[in-house]
């Protein structure tokens, strides 16, 4: 039925508004909509997430004109509607609405004029009057009695909140003209509507009034405190008191109350439809409570996630907790276990028992490596996948048809954990064979596409895959499902991927993977492999941090080494430096030495930690082997402040602890912390990962290994780590920032190793190094089931000082003493501790390889100096020649003194363009004309689109190069025509 504004029984509400018009109509508001038929009449234009709509004849919708009819998303009129940004007549016009702007949703947008609300009563100037006289006069002219609820006084106004219907609070301007002052002035009153009333610190009125409904809400026969919709206390409301428990003021008022009440047991606390969003404000009183607490109700609260009960784990003795009509209830099974876990006597959740019963001491199965029915089927698999993958790393693939039937389907997916995006080699080369359905769902022809059908295009993609090297000793396979027909197979296990080098030539990188297959193998009597693939699911990506420490123990051990089936000439760097790292712990010599020691003996584990000790007990290893990189003892004494020194927890999420060279985001870093007034040292993991993530992290891809001072106190993931004293200190001796060039040759950005004062000139015996203190912030992340807690953390950023700004914008915010130390980590004000970030000039830093570009490298040679070079030029000056070395890279005379806007790039010019262009005309006619030696110059061929897509490399150099003569004949030059200028700076 048509839209009729004001119609009893319409299930659509219209409010006027007078912005825009349509047609002859007018403008108007959708306040809420219901499902329904749009009818004919006028036509209504609407726009997603916009106020104002309009109405009449046709209406229209950002410059779209609409037909006859009443259209909306989802709903459609007599005449249609057109849904690609186009008018069609009778329908309205929908370019592009984004359905999570859209304004179409229910009553609470626009309440009733009949629904009470709060308003803000604002008296001008009304501190010059009594409050008594204030309010009798109010009460004299006003047909109603009021309540004034939160008095208070600001500057010279005062002011009162009351809660009315519009149409009634707004009589108390209209009022205040009637009112005689005693001043003979004439009363001003200003009516604006409010959310909520502003609660303030509470006074000693307040506060005895508080005390008096706490004694009427405690029960002393149940032991129960009932502190329920606080906000809703009738007794409360009648002294002019709106007190929601939600609020910091009352909280604390609270607590305080109830901390004078001597012998305090509780066993029961009702802290239901108080809109709380945490229990971390009520966790002094929960450990008060802990011995006698039994029973706790948070119904109708805002707890979204697990964390925010976080303070319940002080109630060892809960049985009960009820959490009906909050966001964490949910998922209850989740909660459940979560909350058992916290409370081990919990009976009752939401009023339903608890089954789970927390077993300790007890011990799993044992786990099978590889399941068959039986013997036959085993032989028959094994044997058969033995001879699969020896030619699928043969590099003859086209030999595996055999091993596929004629209507064979093939399907390969990959994807990169967010964890593993910083510091994995890609996984480009699968990328354009990839069936993610993920990223496919909006493509369905495509994602069919990828599905490869046939004996022929199976091996094809196969074919287009990298070179590989299966382990067959890492394999585990099971067969759930055989029968005559088929037999289900899954496959796991790890692969090393071969790529040509980056430096050319015969060397290949290695990197190692991780795979699954799920296999329909089908018996076909009579064929070469005797059973055949009938369907094959392939699954690639990035190697776990267990399945490369796996692998070097694996390599590491002579009685796994003597199992295996399938043997490596060469360890892939990943896990070369888990062994590296692991030697490392256990021997106490640094990185360098460790790699040393591991090459020397052919990276056999258990032979070179046998040498070591036999070299140590001898006193053959130099003092320098143990000079490391912030080791466990370092840290521990440079940390000894005011607290005494730091203890050192083994968190069960973090890895074993290594120092480095060059760690990214991503990795485990060593930080400082408070725990219960303790201070302690931790590995946790760079780049937060905030609770309220779910358990399942695989989605969240958020790079949160920063966080800038400026946005603190505004992004409540940061707000909420900062006043819980979530605070941590992260340890090290320097950190690495890239200058972002200008256009130049290459383009390449420079690295800078910054580094606290004194650092180069570090006493590498007893006394530990100079360490630098960086704040940060910290969060615990609780995993899925049977997984520990994540601790991750951010690093703090502040606007770049002096000395780092031209390298940079910003900068770690850097603590320099004890004291901004210990008000960073211990201190219960947030602007104390705020007041610590702040941007330091003493610090010092110099220009390092690009070494330290990749991530992979995390050797000594991250921190080597270098030297920025110029390039050399042959030039004539008066007459005589001379050489020099030049920027490359021209800089005109005519640029202004400060060149950091100048970004053009005029590393080359072309000869075409010497006369016609004056920046070079002019060089050329007043004779700056010089000459680069060199001994030859690169050049990049790109390729065609193909695996990898790398550009190859090409070195030209003058005839005869090659075979240069390198001892009192210098090598041949070569020499190239330039230009140059002199830029005054």
């Amino acid at each position: 039925m048509p839209f009729q504004r004001g119609r009893p029984n319409s299930r659509y509400r219209f409010d006027r508004r007078s912005a825009e018009e349509g047609g002859s109509g007018e403008g108007i508001r959708v306040v809420r909509i219901s499902p329904g038929r749009g009818g004919g009449g006028g036509g209504v234009g609407v726009g997603a997430g916009v106020g104002n709509y309009n109405r009449g004849g046709g209406g229209t919708y950002r410059g779209a004109r609409g037909g006859g009819g009443d259209g909306f998303s989802g709903f459609r009129g007599r005449g249609g509607i057109e849904k690609r940004g186009h008018p069609r007549r009778g329908g309205a016009n929908f370019a592009n609405i984004s359905p999570g702007r859209v304004n179409l949703i229910a009553d609470n947008i626009r309440p009733n004029a009949d629904e009470e609300r709060w308003f803000k009563v604002t008296v001008v100037f009304g501190v010059k009057y009594d409050r008594a006289w204030l309010l009798e006069s109010l009460q004299a002219h006003l047909s109603r009695s009021f309540i004034p609820f939160m008095w208070r006084t600001e500057q010279r106004n005062c002011f009162f909140y009351v809660k009315e219907k519009k149409s009634t609070a707004l009589e108390y301007s209209k009022v205040a003209s009637k009112i005689a002052c005693p001043d003979g002035q004439k009363l001003m009153i200003n009516v604006t509507e409010v959310r909520e009333p502003v609660v303030p610190v509470l006074d000693d009125e307040a506060k005895q009034a508080l005390r008096q409904s706490l004694s009427r809400r405690y029960l002393q026969v149940t032991k129960a405190l009932d502190l329920s919709s606080l906000k809703s206390d009738t007794e409360l409301a009648g002294s002019g008191l709106y007190l929601p428990l939600n609020k910091p003021n009352v909280v604390t008022a609270v607590l305080e109350l109830l901390s004078q009440i001597p012998n305090l047991e509780l066993a029961v606390l009702n802290l239901s439809e108080n809109q709380l969003d945490s229990l971390t404000p009520f966790a002094p009183l929960l450990e008060r409570l802990a011995p006698f607490l039994t029973t706790v109700d948070l119904r109708a609260n805002r707890l979204r996630t697990v964390e925010d009960l976080s303070s319940l784990r002080a109630c060892q003795e809960l049985r009960s907790i009820r959490l009906e009509n909050n966001p964490v209830s949910v998922r209850f099974s989740d909660t459940c276990t979560a909350l058992k876990g916290m409370c081990p006597k919990l009976e009752k959740l939401n009023d339903r028992d608890v089954l789970m019963q927390r077993q300790d001491g007890g011990t799993l199965p044992q786990a099978t490596l590889g399941y068959f029915p039986n013997d036959d089927i085993k032989v028959a698999v094994i044997n058969y996948l033995k001879n699969y993958y020896s030619i699928l790393d043969s590099g003859e693939r086209s030999r595996l048809l055999p091993y596929y039937t004629e209507h064979a389907k093939l399907t390969l997916s990959t994807a990169s954990p967010p964890s593993a995006m910083n510091h994995h080699k890609s996984l480009n080369c699968y990328i354009g064979l990839s069936r993610n359905l993920k990223y496919l769902e909006s493509n369905r022809s495509k994602a069919e596409s990828l599905v490869q059908r046939g004996r022929l295009q199976c091996v094809s993609a196969l074919e287009k895959l990298p070179t590989t090297s299966h382990l067959l000793n890492s394999m585990r396979v099971d067969v759930p499902v055989n029968s005559d027909k088929a037999a289900l197979i899954f496959v796991t296990g790890l692969f090393i991927e071969l790529t040509p080098g980056r430096d050319g030539g015969d060397s290949q990188d290695k990197t190692l993977r991780t795979f699954s297959r799920t296999l329909v193998l089908v018996p076909v009597p009579g064929s070469e492999a005797g059973m055949q693939i009938h369907a094959d699911d392939f699954y690639i990506t990035h190697v776990s941090h267990q399945g490369a420490e796996w692998f070097r123990k694996q390599n590491a051990s002579a009685a796994a080494s003597a199992t295996t089936s399938a043997t490596l000439q060469e360890l892939p760097a990943a896990a070369k430096e888990a062994m590296v790292t692991e030697f490392a712990a256990k021997s106490g010599m640094n990185a360098e030495f460790s790699r040393q020691c591991l090459n020397e003996f052919g990276w056999d584990f258990d032979m070179a930690a046998s040498k070591f000790a036999q070299l140590k007990a001898e006193g053959k290893i130099p003092p320098e082997a143990f000079q490391n990189t912030l080791s466990r003892d370092q840290l521990q004494s440079r940390c000894t402040f005011a607290n005494g020194r730091p203890g050192w927890r083994d968190l069960p999420c973090s890895p074993p602890y290594s120092p480095g060279y060059n760690l990214p985001p991503g990795t485990f870093l060593p930080v400082l912390y408070s725990n219960q007034g303790c201070q302690l040292i931790s590995t946790m993991k760079w780049g937060l990962v905030p609770s309220w993530v779910g358990r399942d992290t695989s989605n969240f891809t958020l790079n949160m290994s920063n966080a800038r001072v400026e946005t603190l106190m505004e992004k409540a993931s940061f707000r909420n780590l900062l006043l819980n004293g979530r605070r941590c200190v992260l340890l090290c001796e320097g950190f690495y920032e890239w200058k972002r060039p200008k256009l130049g040759p290459g383009g390449q950005k420079q690295a800078y190793f910054f580094h606290p004062p004194g650092w180069l000139e570090r006493d590498c015996g007893e006394k530990p190094p100079n360490l630098m203190f960086i704040a940060a912030l910290f969060d615990v992340h609780q995993g899925m089931p049977g997984e520990p807690d994540l601790y991750s953390f951010t690093v703090i950023t502040v606007p770049a000082s002096e000395t780092v700004s031209d390298i940079h914008d910003r900068m770690p915010a850097i603590l320099q003493t004890a004291d901004e130390i210990t008000d960073w980590l211990q201190s219960d004000n947030p602007k104390r501790a705020l007041a610590c970030l702040r941007s330091v000039t003493d610090i010092c830093f110099y220009a390092v390889s690009s070494h330290v570009n990749s991530t992979r490298n995390n050797d000594k040679l991250c921190l080597q100096p270098v030297k920025l070079e110029s390039r050399p030029v042959l030039y004539s000056n008066q007459g005589c020649q001379l050489i020099s070395t030049m920027k490359w890279g021209l800089v005109p005379s005519w640029v202004g003194r400060d060149t950091s806007n100048f970004t053009l790039n005029m590393s080359n010019a072309r000869v075409e363009t010497l006369m016609e262009k004056a920046s070079f005309r002019n060089l050329l006619l007043n004779g700056r004309r010089c000459v680069l030696l060199c001994e030859g110059f690169y050049e990049w061929k790109r390729p065609k689109l193909g695996p990898g897509g790398q550009k190859q490399a090409y070195f030209f150099h003058p005839p005869g190069w090659l075979e240069r003569d390198c001892g009192e004949k210098p090598p041949n030059l070569m020499f190239i025509a330039a230009l140059f200028d002199v830029h005054q700076g």
